[in-house]
């Protein structure tokens, strides 16, 4: 059987991004403008910079003012338990059994003024009240 050859076959290379989008790329030189910032990021990932975050937008009043809270509730309050689980997820951990690795973790224990977070059921039971489980 014999194939059929092309002899020109390179195919013509363009440009992709087209010619109205010449922008130099951001290089880091010997003329790049640098600070230095004074606070450090926490072993989180920047769990501080969350919670300085959640201070500036106010996120406890706008919570309290919008949330609809169920019936049961929670020794720490309906506002640190969706606050654990934003801090939860912001950390990584995707299931709410995680917060068995940082119950006694002194940042976060220090975030919500306890010495320890509530067990992993305490969170369970919250979210079952919920009723979106």
């Amino acid at each position: 059987m014999v194939k059929k050859q092309y002899k020109n076959n390179s195919k013509r290379q363009e440009n992709q991004g087209g010619s109205e989008c010449l922008a130099k790329s951001n290089k880091i030189g010997h003329s790049t403008p640098y600070d230095y910032y004074s606070e450090r990021l926490s072993p989180f990932g920047g769990l501080l910079g969350l919670v300085k975050l959640m201070e500036l937008i106010r996120f406890k009043e706008i919570f309290e003012g919008l949330y609809n809270p169920p019936s049961s509730t929670p020794a720490m309050g309906h506002h640190s338990m969706v606050y654990g689980f934003i801090m939860v997820l912001f950390i990584g951990f995707n299931r709410v059994w995680h917060f068995l690795y940082i119950q006694t973790d002194s940042m976060l224990c220090s975030i919500f003024h306890v010495v320890k977070l509530p067990f992993v059921t305490t969170y369970w039971r919250y979210v079952n009240s919920l009723g979106i489980n």
